[in-house]
């Protein structure tokens, strides 16, 4: 009869082909990257650095510019109000009732009838 059962043998031991005491590694290759990666990486965190400094000067820049922009706003308004100062000294200066009353201590009288006012 036959038997289903197979006939186990005891395992064998992995036999040992070197015979040296000492385990030697295999050399595996450390340097993976191709020379052309580790360039392109260069290059990119070069561009990266000098993007960075570009974002920075212009940053900078802004700045400058704007401090000169409030500085000519100020300037403009300071004459603006000078300028509106003076108008209205102008305007108290040749008023009629003063006009009236400086003619009237020097003896003068105003005639309506000769009074032409002038615009430019």
């Amino acid at each position: 009869m036959q038997s289903t059962a197979r006939n186990i043998s005891p395992a064998r031991q992995p036999q040992n082909l070197h015979h040296s005491s000492t385990y030697v590694r295999p050399q595996t290759n450390l340097n993976t990257y191709h020379k052309v990666e580790v360039v392109a990486v260069f290059i990119a965190i070069a561009w990266c650095l000098l993007l960075a400094t570009f974002v920075v000067a212009s940053s900078v820049s802004a700045s400058v510019a704007q401090n000169q922009l409030q500085a000519a706003t100020e300037k403009v308004t300071k004459l603006k109000t000078k300028n509106s100062n003076a108008k209205q000294e102008i305007s108290e200066l040749s008023s009629r009732s003063r006009l009236e009353g400086i003619a009237k201590d020097s003896g003068l009288t105003m005639n309506s009838k000769n009074v032409r006012n002038v615009t430019k």
